[in-house]
């Protein structure tokens, strides 16, 4: 595989602080998510969503990812999604029967069985990255680190949730 995505853990409280060049910053209740990318070239096309939210009435985080894998001699388009909501974890993946519906630069739609999960952005605020192709920094990817996301997940005909709330967003098409 050209590229290796892990998902260490979606949702995690945090306590403490963190101190960077003699300013401290106090975290309390915060929410953590810790993910990682490496081998020699980002897919030619993928989609990368996270977004989590910690309240008095919410506790969720969601993080959907899609992409063209490269396998033996071939391509397959792969999905995985994992939703936390009200305790309970989600997941929506290619290796649990998911559908790929859409996806594009402005959000993703999956299903599997009864669940769909929408994705949609809905503000620009990119800034451009470097990325590897071919195990050089030369592919510049556009990555929205905070913008304005709606996510509406559904069972059925039954709306479980319907969140607008800040989240990262990345989308590339290698054209």
């Amino acid at each position: 595989m050209e590229c290796r995505h892990k998902v260490y853990f979606i949702y995690s409280e945090a306590q403490g602080y963190i101190e960077y060049d003699g300013n401290k910053r106090v975290l309390d209740k915060a929410i953590g998510y810790l993910e990682s990318d490496s081998g020699i070239s980002f897919p030619k096309q993928y989609l990368w969503t996270h977004c989590s939210k910690v309240d008095e009435e919410q506790n969720f985080s969601i993080m959907l990812s899609i992409a063209y894998i490269p396998y033996l001699k071939a391509n397959f388009l792969g999905c995985i999604c994992s939703i936390f909501y009200n305790n309970r974890e989600y997941r929506l993946a290619t290796y649990k029967g998911a559908k790929i519906i859409d996806f594009s630069d402005n959000g993703a739609k999956i299903r599997q069985g009864d669940y769909t999960i929408t994705a949609i952005r809905l503000e620009e605020n990119a800034f451009s990255l470097k990325a590897p192709l071919n195990g050089e920094m030369t592919r510049i990817i556009n990555e929205n680190i905070s913008i304005k996301m709606q996510y509406v997940f559904t069972y059925k005909d039954s709306v479980i949730f319907d969140i607008e709330y800040y989240g990262g967003f990345e989308y590339y098409h290698d054209y």
